[in-house]
């Protein structure tokens, strides 16, 4: 029963490889074609340069070139410019588009080597301008926008006279200025374009906020974005927090940047607000438990003095010497001492209670609370205290 499943595998598995090979088989046989019309592109361009038409073979090497992107084909293109058409200005670009694709040593001093050439046949006849314009990326045209005049680079060899040099980028306003060139002499000139648009650009301490422009989505924060000068609103909003949100108003090529930290929405219901008299009661009762600490710090303080001192006097009993005045003389310091004794565990035991009903007031019991404080027991003398807190 396992053969039939590992035959219908097989079958499965040859019919993909064959659909694979059928699929490849245009792009080998695509890439077999331009070998081939390559290989008969050189062998015409060589014939061509042997029979003296350079034309041709500079156009026959100029598609070799387009068809197997060997960088030989561009110094082919560059010598045959230099040496056989007398256009050093044509050779020149192409000899560089070689040197910037040079790979092996030898290639690379070959190319600057010939590049040497074409530029010192140049200055005979033209003169070097160089061309530095920020923003960088901007395109660069030699006296026309058509498509011979747009410079490849930022250095292009041109006739002795006037010109004019043009740079325009998107976003920016477009910068020209003249140029006189001199035979042999390099001019340097820079252009800086004026933005026409403004920037906006939104950070926050976390990134990810929506950021809404106009009522409009935009993105997300960090966001850097190219806006219409004039009246905007940016808003800056995420779940859980409060949104933020801002009028400004942009001039052109200015760049503004908007900083949104959100907060955090709370949301629970807040209390209602209390009135004077709720808050005159909260600070009594603030300063109720500081008195009562600071009461019975005291009353603790003084009672533990009072003990030393007691102490000090059964000592001294302990220490007399015999005499005629002897029992008279222990009796007394004995009755001293009992009595600072009581009194340092009354004022202890008080200054206990004490600290202990401020610490109560301040950390136990809840705000708002009435609490009556009044010894009980036998009738008679008592203390009684009535806080509000």
């Amino acid at each position: 029963m396992k053969y039939p499943r590992a035959v219908s595998l097989l079958c499965t598995l040859t019919t993909a490889l064959v659909l694979a090979l059928a699929a490849a088989a245009p792009l080998t046989a695509s890439a077999q074609s331009r070998g081939r019309e390559a290989a008969k592109v050189i062998e015409r361009a060589l014939h061509d340069a042997r029979s003296r038409d350079y034309g041709g073979a500079v156009a026959g090497f100029k598609r070799a070139w387009e068809l197997t992107r060997d960088p030989a084909h561009l110094f082919n293109i560059a010598t045959l410019y230099l040496r056989r058409l007398n256009d050093p200005e044509s050779a020149w670009k192409y000899a560089l588009e070689y040197r910037d694709l040079a790979t092996t040593g030898d290639g690379k001093r070959e190319a600057r080597a010939l590049v040497r050439d074409i530029e010192a046949a140049l200055r005979k006849t033209h003169g070097k301008i160089v061309v530095k314009v920020e923003p960088p990326t901007a395109d660069l045209y030699l006296d026309s926008k058509e498509a011979g005049g747009r410079m490849s680079s930022g250095v292009v060899w041109a006739m002795p006279g006037r010109h004019a040099v043009l740079a325009e980028a998107p976003g920016y306003r477009p910068s020209s200025t003249a140029v006189k060139v001199r035979r042999g002499v390099e001019t340097s000139v820079t252009l800086v374009l004026r933005p026409e648009k403004a920037f906006l650009e939104v950070i926050s301490d976390i990134p990810g906020y929506a950021c809404i422009l106009d009522d409009e989505p935009v993105g997300v924060t960090p966001l850097r974005r190219v806006v219409e000068p004039g009246p905007h609103r940016i808003r800056v909003e995420s779940r859980g927090h409060r949104p933020y949100e801002q009028k400004i108003d942009l001039s052109p090529g200015e760049t503004l940047v908007v900083r949104a930290d959100l907060a955090s929405a709370d949301l629970r219901q807040s209390a209602p607000p209390k009135d004077a008299s709720d808050a005159r009661a909260m600070s009594a009762g603030r300063i109720g438990s500081w008195v009562a600490m600071g009461t019975g710090s005291a009353m603790v303080v003084t009672g533990a003095v009072l003990y030393g001192l007691a102490w000090r006097d059964y000592k001294d009993a302990d220490n007399l010497q015999p005499g005629p005045n002897y029992d008279a003389d222990f009796d007394a310091r004995v009755s001293v001492g009992r009595k600072k004794a009581y009194a340092s565990y009354g004022l202890l035991g008080a200054g206990a209670a004490a600290l202990g009903v401020g610490l109560i007031l301040y950390f136990v019991l809840p705000a708002e609370q009435t609490v009556t404080i009044g010894p009980g027991g036998l009738p008679g003398p008592s203390l009684a205290a009535h806080i509000r807190w």
